[in-house]
């Protein structure tokens, strides 16, 4: 249902352990922390979950706990982008290339030199929640 690179990339929000940032501040600001998975924000998000039968949304809820229920994201000021699942840490580099009130695009670098891939995505801030997009992917986040 969710594609493990978009999760990784997802913000590789991957990077959060710095604790609440202040209200006032750089819209870019606000995403520095910690933030996991709001599952039922996220699923409530997909498209494909709005016509399943009660059934089949259980079974896919299940599932996506399993794959991301543990996992969690963490942005540095510095422009680090963590995230982790279990035992597993992916960096990553961001750079906020564009704001517009609460919404942020962000680039995302993961790797270096020939091997580094950049994606672009969406961010949009909305107290203790982050909502990430990438395509017609999209994760909720909360503040950890």
């Amino acid at each position: 249902m969710f594609n493990r690179r978009i999760a990784i990339l997802s913000v590789i929000a991957f990077t959060f352990g710095m604790f609440l940032v202040a209200c006032s501040g750089k819209a870019e600001d606000k995403i520095v922390g910690k933030w996991g998975m709001d599952l039922e924000a996220t699923m409530a998000a997909d498209p494909k979950m709005k016509d399943m039968p009660e059934d089949a949304k259980k079974q896919a809820m299940e599932q996506a706990k399993a794959f991301l229920g543990n996992m969690s994201f963490e942005f540095t000021k510095d422009g680090q982008a963590i995230a982790k699942m279990g035992d597993k840490e992916e960096k990553s580099a961001y750079k906020v290339t564009k704001t517009e009130g609460n919404t942020l695009t962000v680039e995302m670098t993961e790797g270096e030199g020939d091997k580094a891939k950049k994606e672009e995505m969406t961010f949009t801030v909305d107290g203790d929640k982050l909502t990430m997009k990438q395509g017609n992917q999209t994760l909720v986040l909360k503040r950890m």
